[in-house]
């Protein structure tokens, strides 16, 4: 299926949601996958935060809809509510590297820097065994990401020895 727009690809994923017999899981993955877009518009925060919500609530045991909404409202202002939720993303599915690193840039950015520190160098370690990153290009991008991000937290927790 060749999608026009992003609003083509969010109208897939909801569609989705409503077939006979969608199984819970199937559900908040694509509610999640919708909600990722809208967040990565930028203008359609919080119909992202509604469908990660909506994600959550429809598999309450899911890492990627916890992820999501997490790191959504912790770059909206509600820092709490996603830290709480990032962790959930975390309990529910040790594996993903890529949650430890978002819950350490939301700490980062409310200046929780050795919290911050241990939720990503956590994440950078667990890089190498996250079945969940497809490919080694990926891995490689995730690294490369990670290591910029880990270095900058160190560098603004000024523990730095240089």
């Amino acid at each position: 299926m060749l999608f026009r727009s992003t609003d083509d690809s969010v109208d897939f994923y909801q569609a989705a949601t409503q077939a006979p017999n969608v199984a819970a899981y199937i559900k908040a993955e694509a509610l999640t996958n919708a909600s990722i877009i809208r967040r990565n518009q930028m203008l359609y925060m919080e119909e992202a935060i509604d469908l990660a919500e909506q994600a959550v609530e429809a598999y309450p045991n899911s890492s990627p809809a916890h992820a999501a909404l997490g790191f959504a409202y912790g770059i909206n202002g509600k820092i709490v509510e996603g830290v709480d939720h990032m962790k959930k993303a975390i309990a529910a599915n040790p594996r993903i590297s890529q949650n430890y690193w978002y819950l350490g840039m939301l700490l980062r950015s409310v200046k929780e820097y050795d919290d911050a520190l241990k939720y990503q160098i956590e994440g950078y370690a667990r890089l190498e065994t996250d079945n969940t990153l497809l490919g080694n290009e990926l891995r490689a991008k995730i690294k490369g990401a990670m290591a910029y991000d880990l270095a900058k937290t160190t560098y603004m927790s000024g523990k730095t020895d240089g």
